[in-house]
């Protein structure tokens, strides 16, 4: 199911973009890449801005409220919360937090 959920992505990807010739593996690579974190993105922004607040998933994201039901059941379970608190707990030691991107330190 999720194979085909990224076959989806990218062939919506292909219509709208042209890949330079040789390279199309490369870019569905990168495409696809790009498109798990912004969907982890999302899924960050509707717990903390929403979920977590006890506002209607509804009124601000085009979901169902079958898929706002089944996204608050999976951050009330109780495994989540557990894991999501030790986390937190372990950014909190974080004494330098990491602010360079991929070409590091440039002078």
């Amino acid at each position: 199911m999720l194979d085909d959920v990224k076959l989806n992505v990218w062939n919506l990807t292909k219509t709208r973009f042209v890949s330079p010739q040789g390279l199309e593996q490369l870019v569905k690579e990168y495409a696809l890449k790009q498109c798990a974190i912004i969907f982890q993105n999302w899924r960050y922004e509707m717990n903390t801005k929403w979920a977590k607040k006890g506002l209607d998933l509804t009124k601000r994201y085009k979901i169902t409220p079958g898929q706002s039901a089944v996204f608050l059941e999976q951050r009330s379970d109780p495994n989540f919360l557990a894991l999501s608190e030790a986390n937190s707990k372990l950014i909190k030691k974080n004494k330098y937090y990491h602010r360079l991107c991929t070409g590091g330190y440039q002078g």
